[in-house]
């Protein structure tokens, strides 16, 4: 799926039931949308989940090719 990334954030925080530190990162991107998709027009906003040590190599704003797996969990980026 080809996208526009156009933010990105990373952070930590103290999971309440283990008290691990879980880490994350979220890349905010936008799509158009499907073109079979009835009555609609324009792009759409997607954020989509990203390990934090991968997300520090991508640049914003920049466009790439997401790859995802059957689960639906990011598995490539390729930077366009």
């Amino acid at each position: 799926m080809k996208v526009k990334i156009i933010g990105k954030r990373s952070g930590s925080f103290t999971d309440k039931k283990t008290g691990e530190l879980v880490s994350f990162g979220k890349m905010s991107c936008i799509i158009p949308f499907p073109l079979d998709q009835k009555d609609s027009e324009g792009e759409q906003a997607l954020e989509v989940s990203v390990r934090p040590d991968v997300l520090v190599n991508v640049p914003v704003p920049s466009e790439a090719e997401l790859d995802f797996n059957q689960y639906g969990s990011l598995i490539g980026i390729n930077l366009l």
